[in-house]
């Protein structure tokens, strides 16, 4: 089996394995249920998952290390939950991500969602090699997805940009970044600087004055 879907069920809980006998499925499709949290070993065994998409459920809470095994994982989505914060080493084996999309949640800040992670550089560095080394080899360590190119941050509370992390780190390739509904007040030339590959910005109905 290459593909799952689940939707629209009245699913609140995943068993600890539950997918593990499925190791060849390559997109999980988890929409429209009730999920409440994901825990550890929710999705064990799903190395060759590269896609999974999880809109419209509750989840308030996901566990250090619930992805770990997903190292192909190129769309992921975690639209319309009930999320104020992720886990610092969530995203850690993610290096191949290409979509991210977490619209419609409670994230306040840059920080709630990119926090922390120490993912592998070999990729990031070769991202930013038309910067000075000076400009990136201190800080080249906390890049945390060489290729993603599309994150869709809209319809959440976010405030500011300002984060322990820039764009430029967290994401090097991003061509398409969608902030959308959010409650921003301004932005600056440092929000998306150094993106040279960044073809869309979207700041529709925030509450920017300058």
């Amino acid at each position: 089996m290459l593909s799952l879907t689940l939707n629209a069920n009245l699913i609140t809980e995943l068993d600890d394995g539950i997918f593990e006998a499925l190791g060849s499925l390559d997109e999980l499709y988890f929409e429209e249920n009730k999920l409440l949290s994901i825990r550890k070993l929710t999705f064990k065994g799903l190395s060759n998952l590269s896609r999974l998409v999880l809109t419209n459920n509750c989840i308030r809470n996901v566990e250090s290390g619930s992805f770990d095994s997903m190292l192909k994982m190129i769309h992921f989505t975690l639209k319309e939950n009930r999320l104020r914060s992720l886990p610092a080493d969530l995203f850690n084996s993610m290096q191949k991500l290409n979509f991210f999309s977490l619209g419609m949640n409670y994230f306040r800040k840059i920080d709630d969602i990119f926090n922390k992670s120490e993912p592998t550089i070999t990729k990031c560095k070769e991202q930013n090699q038309n910067y000075a080394d000076q400009d990136v080899s201190a800080q080249i360590m906390q890049c945390m997805f060489p290729d993603l190119s599309h994150l869709e941050i809209s319809f959440n509370l976010m405030k500011s940009l300002e984060g322990t992390r820039t764009f430029k780190l967290i994401c090097p390739s991003l061509s398409h970044l969608f902030l959308t509904n959010n409650r921003l007040t301004k932005i600056t030339d440092k929000d998306c600087k150094g993106l040279s590959k960044l073809i869309t910005v979207d700041f529709l109905s925030n509450l920017i004055s300058e």
